[in-house]
């Protein structure tokens, strides 16, 4: 339905009447059953504006497939593929945008499987996710390490706080230091 609808000129992500194109909003249900969709809509190129925000939220291919995870234990490894296919897909421009959003989608919207994905986190970090966004309303990355916490994963939690270390580490050099007053 998603490719018949394409094919025949629906707009992928054209806002109509404050929602999604015709397009995602035929894909939305079909999504956590068929991850090819996710694989069709990356396909479209410049058709699928990948991380373009529509109204503050993702655009196509990364709404895809944060549906594609709405899966069970047993699909963990399909869909972390999925994450990581969509995140080398990304362009640049929105790298930051998407990594941060993501970030809370892997550690906050993980609720089934109350784990993370250590690679997912390097992943996100590389292309600029910041550790203290405050774009971030549940805590950005700190978010992270509760989720990670509760699930028993010590490593993403030592990679998140590390990289608190050296943002912190950076911010005291900018700072006058108080203590000469």
């Amino acid at each position: 339905m998603v490719k018949l609808l394409i094919d025949n000129g629906a707009k992928i992500n054209k806002p109509q009447e404050g929602s999604f194109g015709s397009a995602l909003a035929a894909a939305a249900g079909a999504l956590r059953s068929n991850p090819k969709v996710v694989h069709y809509l990356l396909d479209r190129g410049d058709e699928n504006t990948i991380n373009q925000p529509l109204r503050g939220l993702y655009g196509t291919a990364l709404i895809a497939a944060i549906w594609a995870r709405k899966g069970g234990a047993e699909d963990f490894q399909e869909e972390r593929e999925e994450v990581h296919n969509i995140l080398g897909h990304s362009p640049p421009r929105f790298a930051e945008f998407a990594a941060e959003m993501h970030a809370r989608i892997e550690y906050r919207g993980l609720e089934d499987l109350k784990r993370g994905d250590i690679k997912i986190v390097e992943i996100l970090l590389d292309r600029g996710a910041r550790v203290n966004n405050p774009a971030a309303e549940e805590g950005g990355l700190m978010g992270a390490c509760e989720a990670a916490a509760e699930g028993g994963n010590a490593a993403i939690i030592e990679m998140v706080f590390q990289r608190l270390a050296i943002e912190w580490e950076e911010l005291a050099i900018d700072q006058p230091d108080s203590s000469e007053s």
